[in-house]
Formats: C-alpha cells, structure tokens, sequence
C-alpha cells in the first residue's frame, strides 16, 4: 500500500468541506457505483499527530445538498461525495488523512493539506526568531519596525475624550510620542492621522494640535498605530516661523526681506502709540454712531493741521477701538480711512486719566 496521496489543499479551520472518494471493487479493479451511506462502510481522519477518528455515511438525496457530516452519494463512475466533520479541518495541524473500509470495496481518499494562512498571519516577528540576513521574515519584521513605533486602543471608558485629547491604553514614558504622527485603523477615523502634540504616561494621554483636531472624537476602543517619525503640528511651526530671527535673511524678494520690513513697520507703529501715563482706548466711529475698522487715527495739539505736532497714531481694531499711552490734557483726533469723509478734528480732553471727545 502506497502513502497517501495529496487530494486537496484546504484553509485551516474551514468548515461545512466535502473530499473526494474512489471506490473500487477489489476483486476485478472496476469502479463500484452501487454503494450507499446504509452499507457496511465506515470512514475515518487523522490529523497530523493526532489519534483515528472514525465517523458514518450519513445520507444525502442530491449532489446539492447542504452540507451534513457524513453526508455521502455517489457522483459518477466510482467517485462519490463525501461531508467531512469540521473538525478534521480544525486549525492546529498541517494535514490530515482520510480513508474508509468497507468489506470487498478498496477506498481512496488521501491526504489534506491544511494552509496555514491564519498562522502565518498571526505569527510573531520578533527579532530573535526573524533575523537571517535577505530572509522573508526579517524583511517584513523591517518594514514593520521601519513604519510602526508601537499599536493601541482609545481607552474612552469615562467619556472624556475630544477631537484633541483622549485616552489610550500606552503605558511609555512621558513625551516618547510627541511630535510622531497618530493613524487610526480602525472605527469612523480609520485612515485619518494628526501629529501628536503631547503624551502622558498618565492615563496614556494623548493631545493634538488644536489647528489640526480629528473631524470626530474618536470612540472607545478605535484601534491606532503611531508611527516613528517626526513631525511638527501647525503652531509649532507657526511659532518657529515667528520666532526666526531675520538678520541676515533679507535677500531681494526672500521671506526674510518681507519679514523684516512688516517687522519694521509694526514696529514704528507700536513705537507711536504714545508716551503718556493713561492708558486710554477711544471709539472710533463714523460720525454716524456706527464702529469702524481698519481706520488710521493721529492724535495731535495742532487743531489746524494733522501732520504738526503728531502726540500718537495707530489703526482701529476689528470692533472700531484703538489704545494710546497720552497725559492729561487736550488734543484733536484726526481720522482717515480710504474713501470715506469725516469731519476732522475731534476734541479729546483727557482729565485724570478719563478721556472725553467731542
């Protein structure tokens, strides 16, 4: 007798699987197509390591029939069909044998070979199994290591999450994720990312950019990956950008040349705001009583000419109010805004502090 033959390749833990089975009469060699799930037959599967299971013909009334254990009838010629219990197929084995007996009948069946799939899927790359050099493993353990720092869970068990911090189920140090990016697997942010702008080690704390917030909180359990690289949120960079000093980056046309030259002017400004000792913020209106904003106001002692005697100057706010540093004392307030036409002067008497314009 010859070792079993490869029939069939079926997925590990497959289940409702039917094989092949040739029988033939084993006295002339012919194929038989007269057997029935009520003879004198019994069929039986091994697993690799595993003990003989024996299992009976159980009918069938069609080749279509739903799957039943067991179940047999004969296809054609000799061939017939037969439903093998699920647990022939169950994962933990790389084959299994079937065959049967049945008195004056030789019985073919044969060999499964189990794929592995799920094994392959769910087995560990670590370092110490997958290391040899140009091997598969390694490559994919590279990959893996080169692309993921590490994988959780949101851990929103109190409810306190938000679209800019929540909690997860990390337990490193303070500070090992920050600036590294944060990609949902999983839930309704499944293929969004942000950078992280802070991590505790409390409660796995995580904290984004207010400029670049999740479009939803994320839910309980929303599964993630954080990878190693390193990034920046928005107001960092906005921060460094306005931190950089622009001396020596004033090349014709450059950023630097801009920078400089709206620092220049800000800074003029901020230097004409006045030197008194009150803090006095007027409301600059339309002679209509409405606010106006954006509109560029001198304060002078020369009631006949704007540009004499200039005490302050600066530019109303988006809600019509300006701020200058004056003494006691009277002064005119001169107001221009492109194509508009006020009356001009207006009479500021600052007394103690308190400003009256009339």
């Amino acid at each position: 007798m010859s070792a079993p033959t490869l029939q069939d390749i079926i997925k590990s833990g497959s289940t409702n699987q039917s094989v092949l089975v040739a029988i033939t009469n084993s006295s002339n060699g012919e194929p038989d197509e007269t057997v029935v799930y009520t003879d004198a037959i019994t069929f039986w599967y091994r697993r690799e390591g595993g003990l003989r299971v024996d299992f009976s013909p159980a009918q069938l009334t069609a080749l279509d029939d739903a799957h039943v254990d067991g179940g047999f009838l004969h296809i054609d010629d000799g061939y017939y069909r037969l439903d093998v219990p699920d647990a022939a197929f169950a994962v933990g084995a790389s084959h299994v044998d079937l065959g049967g007996n049945m008195a004056g009948e030789f019985i073919e069946i044969g060999r499964i070979r189990l794929s592995l799939i799920q094994d392959i899927f769910n087995e560990i790359l670590s370092k110490a199994n997958y290391n040899i050099a140009n091997s598969a493993g390694r490559f994919i353990r590279n990959i893996a290591q080169s692309n993921i720092a590490t994988e959780g869970e949101v851990d929103d068990g109190d409810g306190s999450a938000t679209t800019t911090s929540f909690k997860t189920d990390l337990t490193a140090a303070d500070d090992i994720y920050n600036d590294s990016t944060i990609v949902f697997t999983s839930g309704n942010l499944e293929g969004l990312s942000s950078p992280i702008l802070d991590y505790a080690q409390t409660d796995g704390l995580i904290t984004l950019d207010p400029d670049e917030q999740l479009p939803e909180v994320p839910a309980n359990g929303d599964q993630f990956v954080i990878r190693p690289d390193h990034v920046h949120p928005i107001s960092q960079i906005a921060e460094e950008i306005a931190a950089l000093a622009v001396s020596g980056n004033t090349d014709s046309g450059s950023f630097g040349e801009l920078w400089n030259a709206t620092k220049i002017a800000v800074d003029a400004l901020e230097s004409n705001v006045g030197a008194g000792m009150y803090t006095i913020t007027l409301d600059m209106d339309d002679d209509g009583g409405s606010a106006i904003a954006d509109m560029d106001v001198v304060v002078n002692t020369n009631s006949s000419d704007s540009n004499d005697s200039v005490v302050a100057s600066g530019r109303t706010n988006i809600n019509g109010k300006v701020t200058f540093y004056l003494d006691d004392g009277t002064y005119y307030v001169w107001r221009q805004k492109t194509g508009k036409i006020y009356t001009n002067p207006k009479t500021l008497t600052v007394a103690s502090g308190v400003p009256t314009i009339s």
